[in-house]
C-alpha cells in the first residue's frame, strides 16, 4: 500500500528520478573547482547530491560545507537523505525541507553550480496558489510565461537566481 501512496506522492510533485551515472556525469561537468559550492534543488532521493559530495571530497573540498539540497517532501529526508548525509558528514540543515518557489536566492551565499531534476507537473494540475507563486517569482524576473507552462519552466527560471555570477546549471 505505502509504494501505491509513494507512487502518487511522486506524480504530485512531479518526481522523476536520475540514474546514478548520468547524475555523475552531469555533477563533473558541472562542479570543477575545489571550492564550488553546490545546490540541488529538487533533492529527492539524493542522487545529484551524492554525485556532489562525491566530486567536491574528489576535488578536495568540504561537502559538509558545500553541498546543499531543497526537498518538498519531508518523509524523503527520513527515508533516503539522512543515510546519504551521514555518509558524506553533510549536516542535515543542508538541506532545507521546503517549497522551492518559497526559498529565496538571496536568504542563501551564491551556488557555483545548481544541479538537479525539476520538478514535470502538467500544467492541468500545475495550478492554484503554487502556480500562482511560480509564475510570479518568474514574472519579477521579466519573462512572462505562457498559460500552458508546466512546473519545470518557472522552476529553471528560479534557480538560476541561486547561481554566482559564472556558475553553471544543468537538468
Amino acid at each position: 500500500m505505502e509504494h501505491v501512496a509513494t507512487q502518487v506522492a511522486q506524480k504530485e510533485f512531479g518526481a522523476y528520478y536520475t540514474s546514478t551515472r548520468v547524475a555523475e556525469l552531469l555533477v563533473g561537468w558541472a562542479v570543477r573547482n575545489h571550492d564550488d559550492r553546490v545546490l540541488d534543488p529538487s533533492c529527492g532521493e539524493g542522487v545529484f547530491l551524492e554525485a556532489a559530495a562525491a566530486r567536491v571530497t574528489a576535488l578536495k573540498g568540504q561537502a559538509a560545507s558545500q553541498v546543499h539540497g531543497i526537498e518538498i517532501d519531508p518523509k524523503v529526508l527520513r527515508r533516503s537523505l539522512g543515510p546519504l548525509l551521514r555518509r558524506f558528514l553533510i549536516p542535515e540543515e543542508n538541506v532545507c525541507i521546503s517549497d522551492f518557489f518559497d526559498v529565496r536566492a538571496p536568504d542563501h551565499p551564491p551556488f557555483q553550480a545548481v544541479v538537479g531534476n525539476p520538478p514535470f507537473i502538467r500544467y492541468q494540475t500545475f495550478k492554484g496558489p503554487s502556480r500562482q507563486k511560480a509564475l510570479g517569482l518568474v514574472r519579477g524576473l521579466g519573462v512572462a510565461l505562457p498559460e500552458l507552462a508546466s512546473s519545470w519552466a518557472p522552476f529553471l527560471l528560479h534557480a538560476t537566481e541561486f547561481l554566482d555570477a559564472g556558475g553553471d546549471w544543468l537538468w
